[in-house]
């Protein structure tokens, strides 16, 4: 399930200050798979031509699916460069179009050389503020003792939050059971995670 939140991050860097609160990581996987085998996918394929000084490319692998997020790194065959996603994108056709990304290419690169990714997951940092629940909202099912609230800011670009992200708060992992979103009228004005340690 995907909540529709703001947020803005890049890679192990806090991007907005409130309130002096806590760090707070959000940790969010690609999910890119081999549909028919059911395998995680590192490795892909360009798809078209890249010019230096490009700052967009498409992607393919037989049978791929899933999302790829803002902030997973990646290098080019042949080219020492690590590069930065800088936007989000979801796998059709077997391929991932217009996938932008940071720096700008450093060489030409030809279609069909391999792409590997660097990294499984991308983390956005954040301060944020974070309390338990009180006792008496604990019934055990859907807050269960140990659960915490999470609150963000409202931040300037939208990203989804899923269920499948985790957080990170004074070095434990949990999971995201909830998100509660916060409007005024019709503008975002935080958003409070229920999360739940994994």
């Amino acid at each position: 399930m995907t909540w529709a939140a703001t947020a803005t991050g890049s890679r192990n860097r806090v991007v907005q200050r409130f309130g002096g609160g806590a760090t707070v990581t959000i940790r969010r996987h690609h999910t890119l798979v081999n549909r028919s085998t059911g395998d995680a996918v590192s490795k892909l394929a360009l798809d078209g031509a890249v010019t230096a000084g490009d700052s967009t490319l498409s992607l393919k692998k037989q049978h791929l699916v899933g999302d790829l997020p803002i902030g997973i790194t990646f290098k080019l065959a042949g080219d020492a460069t690590t590069y930065t996603t800088t936007n989000a994108v979801k796998a059709e056709s077997s391929a991932l179009a217009d996938v932008t990304f940071s720096p700008v290419a450093a060489a030409n690169a030809a279609t069909e050389i391999p792409v590997l990714l660097q990294t499984e997951y991308a983390d956005y940092s954040f301060l944020a503020s974070s309390k338990r629940f009180r006792r008496e909202e604990v019934d055990g099912s859907t807050v269960q003792t140990g659960d915490r609230q999470i609150a963000l800011s409202a931040l300037a670009e939208p990203v989804a939050i899923d269920d499948q992200d985790q957080v990170i708060f004074n070095g434990k992992l949990y999971e995201v059971v909830g998100v509660d979103l916060h409007t005024h009228g019709s503008t975002n004005t935080g958003t409070t995670l229920h999360v739940r340690g994994v």
